[in-house]
């Protein structure tokens, strides 16, 4: 989340630009969900659609997000790739995973990569 939080401040900031703005974001346990008040913002937004999700096992007994994988979470929620631009930005194997759930949904030709680096 945090190389892609200037993205969406941006989106937002210049909002009047941007059709639909869906963001899912995905973290191995309700503790690794960075910004929370943030995410709070953005969900209590009638202008942005946010979905949260949790791997499989990261979930509290009051979560009430998704749980499961981010590319499985994308093919589920399916937002149109008409007029659409998707970045993606994670660690390399939810990136190689989701590409295949964008190019199903129909995202071929705007799709940017925010690279991340776990150490």
């Amino acid at each position: 989340m945090p190389p892609m939080r200037c993205v969406i401040w941006n989106t937002l900031d210049l909002r009047e630009n941007f059709k639909d703005i869906t963001i899912i974001y995905g973290a191995r346990t309700v503790a690794d969900l960075v910004y929370k008040p943030e995410l709070e913002e953005w969900s209590n937004r009638p202008d942005v659609r946010l979905v949260t999700t949790v791997d499989p096992g990261g979930e509290t007994p009051d979560w009430k997000g998704e749980i499961g994988f981010v590319p499985t979470v994308l093919e589920k929620i399916a937002p149109s790739s008409q007029n659409t631009v998707a970045i993606v930005c994670g660690p390399p194997i939810m990136i190689k995973l989701t590409f295949p759930v964008l190019e199903k949904l129909g995202f071929t030709d705007e799709i940017f990569i925010l690279p991340l680096k776990i150490v």
